[in-house]
């Protein structure tokens, strides 16, 4: 839950992109990996935060399912 433990703010620095840089990396070099995330919150943060080519590739991803 965003702000149970730390707040939004740092949770998402310290945990959440890195968490989801890591997803784009690994789900290209593993296609048969899945992954789930649930808070959009942080996710809505990390996309407007991330370059173009890292959207690009997330973007792959979502469509390939």
């Amino acid at each position: 839950d965003p702000g149970w433990l730390e707040t939004v703010d740092e949770y998402y620095a310290n945990k959440v992109k890195d968490i989801l840089n890591g997803m784009v990396r690994k789900l290209h070099q593993h296609p048969e990996m899945t992954f789930i995330w649930a808070e959009i919150v942080f996710f809505s943060r990390w996309w407007s935060e991330v370059n173009h080519l890292i959207r690009l590739q997330a973007l792959d991803l979502i469509n390939e399912g």
